[in-house]
């Protein structure tokens, strides 16, 4: 008997992946794609790079142009030339790759939401320490959404006993983390 439940571990253990070493993103720029940038487009920068900074304590530049140096998380929305895997509404397509000794992370959108999702998608699987943040190296990723819409309904009533008590900095990070988990509407 000890020996099918060794076979069956070892069975299990073979199966698994392995898990990918992470890629350091020290000395990090977020470079959004177009001139044109929609909002979405803008707040998936500046939330990416608040977010960032509250984990890790250290800003990230957000610009429109490639800088010298540095790692770069590129976000754009998708030209048409991409694979068919973004071709929905709301979807991503997330992709890493080594260009001059620095690693560039693409987060290509469908729509300006799509890059949004994206960016939060990055937020949910770095690797964060003081100072730091690293990501895994199992991309390219994509998304597509099941669903058209996503939400969650904010009632604000006299049966609430956690919410009526927030700040107002406190409400928009539940909203942000609504956002970041992919949620396109709140009631």
């Amino acid at each position: 008997m000890r020996f099918g439940w060794i076979c069956l571990f070892l069975t299990i253990g073979a199966r698994s992946p392995a898990i990918a070493q992470p890629v350091n993103l020290d000395n990090l720029h977020i470079v959004t794609g177009t001139a044109t940038r929609t909002n979405a487009e803008r707040s998936a920068a500046i939330m990416l790079a608040d977010e960032i900074r509250k984990r890790i304590g250290v800003s990230v530049p957000v610009s429109a142009t490639w800088p010298a140096s540095g790692n770069i998380i590129l976000l754009q929305r998708a030209s048409g030339n991409e694979p068919a895997l973004i071709a929905k509404p709301e979807s991503f397509y997330i992709s890493s790759h080594r260009q001059h000794n620095r690693t560039v992370i693409v987060v290509e959108g469908y729509d300006g939401r799509g890059v949004l999702f994206g960016a939060g998608y990055l937020l949910r699987n770095f690797a964060y320490r003081k100072g730091s943040v690293a990501l895994r190296t199992d991309l390219p990723v994509s998304s597509t959404p099941d669903k058209p819409m996503r939400g969650h309904q904010l009632g604000y009533r006299n049966t609430a006993n956690s919410y009526d008590a927030w700040t107002p900095a406190q409400f928009e990070q539940y909203i942000r983390e609504l956002v970041i988990f992919g949620a396109n509407s709140i009631l």
